[in-house]
């Protein structure tokens, strides 16, 4: 069984950023109490610095005891417009 984690954790600015671990740390936690075998996490928004430290806290820390995916758009919209997001 894999789950998802909720797509509306944003982690864009440091305000964000703490509220958005606490609801991540808490589903994660949640999912490994459940015993769910991989976990598919939401896609990293334009700051994706924040994200990954934010990942990497969790990891460090044994939170989770699960595998953890990550969703990478292929494809990112800008102005409207879709946007080849590996070679911009």
């Amino acid at each position: 069984v894999i789950g998802t984690l909720s797509d509306w954790i944003q982690m864009e600015t440091p305000a964000q950023q703490s509220y958005g671990l606490q609801a991540l740390e808490q589903e994660l936690s949640w999912a490994s109490h459940l015993g769910v075998y991989g976990i598919v996490l939401p896609p990293p928004t334009s700051h994706c610095e924040l994200y990954a430290a934010a990942l990497s806290r969790i990891g460090l820390s044994s939170i989770c005891t699960t595998q953890l995916m990550v969703r990478i758009p292929l494809l990112r919209q800008e102005d409207g417009v879709e946007v080849d997001g590996w070679n911009s």
